[in-house]
């Protein structure tokens, strides 16, 4: 939950993670196994600020998963998962969310798929200044 007051700042949505071709990997590229977490470095790229971001908006997306039932968790970077969910999918559907995440204190999410193999694609839509 953001605390104190906040101003949004609105941006074209940029591509920060896709899976698929490894951007945001660090040009690994490969779906995100059960368990799997990817922890993506936001702040310093793709138009944000080095600092004072508090959280952004993402739209968070995966695709073509070979599980069961599975969910996708959005959450700051380095924090304990939380018991929520970003997203919930079935097995070869492409779903997603917009997904309003803290960051952590080195500017990073994480996103962690519970079951099955899949892809994550997150595209970030603005982001947040505590003021």
């Amino acid at each position: 939950m953001l605390t104190g007051q906040s101003s949004y700042n609105p941006m074209a949505p940029v591509r920060a993670l896709d899976t698929r071709d490894g951007t945001g990997t660090g040009g690994v590229s490969g779906r995100i196994a059960a368990g799997g977490i990817v922890v993506l470095q936001l702040t310093g790229r793709n138009g944000l600020p080095e600092s004072g971001v508090s959280a952004v908006v993402l739209n968070a997306t995966v695709t073509n998963p070979t599980g069961p039932d599975s969910f996708l968790s959005v959450y700051p970077s380095p924090s304990p998962r939380p018991l929520a969910s970003s997203l919930n999918f079935k097995a070869g559907q492409t779903v997603a969310n917009l997904v309003v995440a803290r960051v952590g204190p080195n500017g990073a999410v994480t996103l962690y798929n519970n079951l099955g193999d899949t892809h994550i694609v997150a595209d970030v839509q603005g982001w947040f200044r505590t003021v």
